[in-house]
Parts: structure tokens; sequence; C-alpha cells
């Protein structure tokens, strides 16, 4: 396992960062400053990145989590049969989802599936790519998923808002590649909705992978941040954690490095891992919906706050929208822009 570190600003930030991950880690893992002297995208790709992140309304990012929330608590939660009876929500969410694309002119498609007396409904819409651009046949995907336990601010509306934010900006721009957004279903279950939209969608051409879980919680206070075993990290909470398989390593690079140039810096900690998950660090990075694409061998990126590893809230009925930060939700929203309109033109 390897670690990329962005820092924000300088230098003392970078050699503070290595100090704080520890000579044990550092061994283990590796400690990969190359991400800072890799060449990312090209000047033009990056301009028209950072133009389109620019563009991300913090407001509106942080409204989709309230009124995904509201709409939470109109719904009955049913208790999961797969997980001792923890209380579900899913229907809500999904509407609420299939409406706003909807405002925006988009034409969602809603994936149903039933196998196994569980039903599925993943949802996606597609920004195509311009014709003649000669990438057409390639997907760049933007995903996280829409079910929840309880009501699930973090985990996981903030992912769904910056998705949505993501196809209100993406929608206007002429893409090479088509980006798909796709709010998966019933992750909290097992990545089951995920997992069938992998295997029904193995023959196309996917080009990358975004995906979100829990990306709005943020703490500085020390010792709010903790680890999988195995893996030093940083002891404050304080930054974004981007996770890759090892054939999405330079993918990561490109996309640390966009996270510098930025107007709003995001601070992200990088990492990549096997994605077989056969130690107990790189196990808990498949937690979530990139795994089944992971082992697809598709380029894919997983964002995160880390989750449980910081979030005391996580899985949790004070999981709530007061406890997000909205100034972090809003940087991590524009590296996702800026990186999905990247990869859609990268050569």
């Amino acid at each position: 396992m390897k670690v990329f570190i962005s820092p924000p600003a300088s230098d003392s930030y970078f050699s503070g960062v290595r100090s704080m991950l520890g000579p044990l880690a550092l061994s283990a893992l590796g400690w990969m400053g190359g991400c800072q002297r890799d060449e990312g995208f090209s000047p033009s790709v990056t301009a028209a990145a950072i133009a389109a992140g620019s563009e991300v309304s913090a407001s509106l990012v942080a409204g989709h989590i309230q009124e995904l929330v509201k709409v939470r608590q109109t719904e009955s939660p049913v208790a999961s049969t797969l997980w001792g009876g923890q209380p579900l929500r899913r229907l809500q969410a999904a509407a609420y989802i299939d409406s706003y694309l909807t405002s925006l002119g988009l034409r969602p498609v809603h994936e149903r599936e039933s196998r196994n007396e569980i039903d599925t409904e993943n949802l996606y819409v597609d920004l195509p790519a311009r014709p003649g651009s000669g990438k057409e046949s390639g997907y760049v995907l933007v995903t996280g998923h829409y079910d929840n336990w309880h009501l699930g601010a973090d985990d996981n509306a903030s992912a769904i808002a910056v998705m949505l934010e993501a196809a209100r900006v993406l929608r206007t721009k002429s893409l090479s590649r088509t980006v798909r957004i796709i709010a998966f279903d019933r992750e909290e279950e097992g990545l089951i909705g995920s997992d069938r939209y992998a295997r029904a969608h193995q023959g196309e051409q996917i080009s990358a992978m975004i995906n979100m879980d829990c990306v709005g919680y943020l703490s500085k206070k020390p010792g709010s941040q903790s680890a999988p075993p195995g893996l030093g990290l940083r002891s404050v909470g304080d930054f974004l954690a981007i996770i890759a398989s090892e054939p999405s390593a330079s993918m990561l690079s490109s996309i640390t490095r966009l996270s510098t140039q930025l107007p709003s810096p995001v601070s992200v900690l990088g990492l990549t891992a096997p994605a077989d998950g056969h130690n107990a660090a790189a196990a808990a990075f498949l937690r979530s919906d990139h795994a089944p694409f992971w082992r697809q061998g598709v380029r894919s990126l997983f964002l995160t706050d880390t989750a449980d590893f910081r979030n005391p809230n996580y899985h949790k009925a004070s999981d709530l929208p007061e406890t997000i930060d909205t100034d972090f939700l809003a940087r991590n929203a524009q590296l996702v822009v800026a990186a999905a309109l990247a990869l859609a033109e990268e050569d």
C-alpha cells in the first residue's frame, strides 16, 4: 500500500505529514512523494477542470443534504433482514434524486432488479459526450449510494449532494467522454446495488470511476482521526482520503495534483491499496461501491472522510446536517467536479 499526500499550501506541511505518519507506516506502506512530481493533466484540461470546479455552489450542495434528510424523515424505515433489523431508508431519497435531475432537464434511468427476494433500484443519468470527440464510447462514472441507516447526513447524503451538483455543473459542458452519474441502492447491506450494476454493465468501456462515501465530516481536534489496523494516519481528521486500486495509482497522482491547483485547495491524503483486500487495512477500503469495479480492473478512486475512523455519528441517529462541515464539503465538491471533467477530457 502506498501513500500520497496533497498539501494545501507548503513544503513545510508536506514534511509535517511525513512525520505524523510515523516510521512504521512509512516503512510498511512506502512513502510516495511522487505525486508532487507527476505531470498530471495537460494545462488546457487543468484550466477547464478548475473553471468547472469554480462553478460549484456551496449553498446548493448544503441544501441538498437538508432536503435529503427532510424527505427521509417522511419515510418509515424498513428493518433490514440482512443486517439485524437496522432501520434502512431508501425510497424517498431515490425520489428526490429523480426529481432534481429531472428539473435539470435530464432523464434519469431507473435500473431495477429483483433477485433472491431482494429488490434494488439504481438510478443513473448520462451527460453525453459531444459527437465526433473520438472518445464517445468511454464513460466516466461519478457514484455514491443513496440508501442509509437513520437519516444519514454524512452517510451518504453528503455524496449524493456532490453528485447532484456535479450533474448541474457538467450538464452544460462539452465533454469528450460521457459522464454517468449513478446513485447506487443497498450499499449498506453489502454493496448489492453496485455489484448488480457492475455485472450488468461489464461489457461497457469505463474509462474511470469516482466513488464517494461520507465526504462531509471534518474535525481539527487532536486525536480525532483513527485508522484501520496496520495503517498509520495523521491523528487529526481534517483531510479527504482518496483510495486507489493499484491500476489506478497514476490517476490518483493526477487528481492529487489537481487538488492543489483549485482556488480553494483540498487537503488530500491518497493511498493505493490492493483490490483483493488480503490485509486488514486493504479490506477496510473495500466497504463501498467502488469494490466491484476494482475487482473488474476498472480505474477507480474512493473518496471518503474515512467515516467511522473519524465521525462519531457514523451509522447513528446523530448523523444530522448540523454535523456537516459545509466548507469542507464544498471544497470536496469542487474537486469532484474538476476531476470528473479532467477525466472526461484526458488523452
